[in-house]
């Protein structure tokens, strides 16, 4: 699991989950009349094939991969990384260009069952007390987000989905032996439900609830050791005010909805490891000022996901792929391809 959850870590163009948190959280708050039409009629900053990168594309990855480092760097963005930072956007638009195309090519395709589910769970569509809601989606988010960077969002993300497809058959790819790709297959398809509880030490103490801030970790402590025990840990909860929310099911690729983007990979990784026997968390997770009891309810593999186990898979997979190795197929693209860089201008 550690090893799966390592390799989905990897590219902060793919997925917080694919990039799009940060850019739609500028567009719903930061958006005004003057910012529509924004992109309308200006040139491409690349074509990559003929096919062009237009300037919300851009625009979308600038601000994502910003948003990514100040949160990395605590805000604190070395200059001089910070001045780089259009090249290396603009680079990675021009690879994604070629693996999607490729990925076409060669066959993968996602069907529109599997973008509305994916729609669906996007975190910024919904949250713990609003579900999803198709009218809002089709009325107000897709024309303004089309309106403000002249692109069609559905095409935009099913595009982030195909090189992700494309991904993770290039990572079983590398899998020597069928046993090493049905246990990552298994992984993979693994989904997961929990139930959490957050504790806001602020919240509890100008409540009244707590003599002290410090005691907001104690709080969680003891709510933590007896959160698999319902009879316990009702009246402990009505008692703080709190109540507990359920999770799920989600995969590894939807972690932050359970600890949040601060939580390090070790604590999701030890979150993963639970099993329904063996639920609660071994202590509660601290990610800001925030305390988060947990345990998992239920762990259960996705069937119709998971391809059977076949002793000449390795062997389809490296045939299906040109090159199995992501680093040698990119660059082998970039050799062949035909790239125009339009402009030097900067997005500030």
């Amino acid at each position: 699991m550690l090893q799966l959850m390592r390799r989905k870590a990897t590219s902060w163009y793919v997925w917080v989950p694919f990039g799009i948190l940060i850019a739609v959280f500028v567009f719903f708050f930061g958006y005004t009349k003057a910012s529509r039409h924004q992109y309308a009629g200006q040139p491409p900053v690349a074509v990559v094939n003929d096919v062009p990168i237009s300037r919300g594309e851009f625009t979308i990855a600038l601000n994502n991969a910003t948003g990514y480092y100040e949160q990395l760097f605590k805000g604190n963005v070395p200059p001089q990384f910070r001045a780089g930072l259009h090249d290396s956007v603009l680079q990675q638009l021009i690879q994604h260009k070629l693996l999607a195309h490729y990925a076409q090519d060669h066959g993968f395709a996602i069907s529109d069952g599997e973008l509305a589910t994916k729609i669906r769970a996007l975190p910024f569509l919904h949250d713990k007390d609003t579900p999803f809601d198709p009218l809002h989606y089709r009325t107000q988010f897709l024309p303004g987000f089309n309106d403000r960077y002249q692109l069609s969002f559905e095409e935009w993300l099913r595009s982030q989905l195909i090189v992700d497809q494309l991904r993770t058959f290039t990572e079983l790819a590398t899998y020597t032996s069928p046993a090493e790709i049905d246990a990552a297959q298994e992984q993979a398809a693994l989904h997961f439900t929990f139930e959490i509880v957050r504790v806001d030490p602020a919240a509890l103490f100008e409540q009244k609830k707590i003599a002290t801030l410090d005691d907001g970790e104690k709080t969680a402590q003891t709510i933590q050791a007896v959160f698999d025990k319902p009879q316990a840990r009702t009246p402990l909860l009505e008692t703080y005010g709190l109540k507990p929310e359920t999770i799920g099911p989600i995969d590894v690729t939807q972690r932050s909805r359970v600890l949040g983007a601060e939580a390090t990979l070790e604590q999701y990784t030890a979150l993963f490891a639970l099993t329904p026997e063996q639920g609660n968390c071994a202590a509660p997770v601290k990610t800001g000022p925030v305390y988060i009891v947990c345990r998992l309810t239920t762990r259960a593999s996705n069937a119709a996901k998971k391809n059977p186990p076949d002793e000449n898979l390795a062997t389809t997979y490296r045939t299906k792929l040109v090159d199995t190795d992501m680093s040698q197929l990119l660059q082998s693209l970039v050799a062949q391809a035909k790239i125009e860089r339009h402009g030097e201008e900067r997005e500030e």
